[in-house]
């Protein structure tokens, strides 16, 4: 089984894996999930590690082609090791109805060396059915020791009388410079 990744719109490969004895792996399945996918590959001579999958395709029953463009294109990325280097902590500066961007993931699909394509049914360690599975914006609630709660946000009414549920004012995105840009 072999999985090549390569740079979208182009024909130049940023990489490959490939397994021997292995019947069957997982792959990032844009047909079968409706929402973007990003994963994290380190691909030699690009500084990206956060690409988002565009095409899923299977040249042959032991392959599998995807292709990929970096998730953040004009923005240099800074991951939470990264900001520890810091005296202060990140976790410090988030508080209580901080706005975060959470990457909840995706459901991966199975693709067996017979060429038959599966879902994920056999894998319980990388399927979480009550997530959500996708990029969301989140809202702090509690943030304390190294530990930090987060609410998703959502833009469907919740039902009337639901007292678990309290409404954030569309001005609190605005100030987001990144949030939903087509270039991020």
């Amino acid at each position: 089984m072999r999985i090549t990744y390569f740079l979208d719109g182009t024909t130049t490969q940023l990489g490959s894996e490939g397994s021997e004895g292995i019947t069957e792996v997982l792959y990032p399945d844009s047909n079968y999930n409706s929402h973007e996918i990003t994963i994290t590959k380190m691909f030699e001579g690009y500084p990206h590690h956060r690409w988002q999958v565009i095409t899923v395709d299977h040249p042959s029953e032991s392959e599998i082609s995807i292709s990929l463009k970096p998730r953040i294109t004009k923005a240099t990325e800074v991951y939470l090791s990264q900001t520890h280097k810091h005296k202060k902590s990140v976790i410090s500066n988030l508080q209580k109805g901080t706005l975060v961007e959470i990457d909840y993931g995706y459901i991966p699909s199975i693709k067996k060396s017979s060429g038959v394509l599966r879902s994920n049914k056999r894998y319980p360690d990388a399927r979480q059915n009550g997530e959500m599975h996708k990029r969301r914006l989140a809202v702090v609630v509690n943030a304390s020791g190294k530990r930090i709660q987060v609410v998703p946000i959502s833009s469907n009414e919740p039902p009337i009388g639901d007292r678990s549920c309290f409404s954030l004012d569309k001005g609190s995105i605005e100030k987001l410079v990144h949030y939903n840009s087509k270039d991020m």
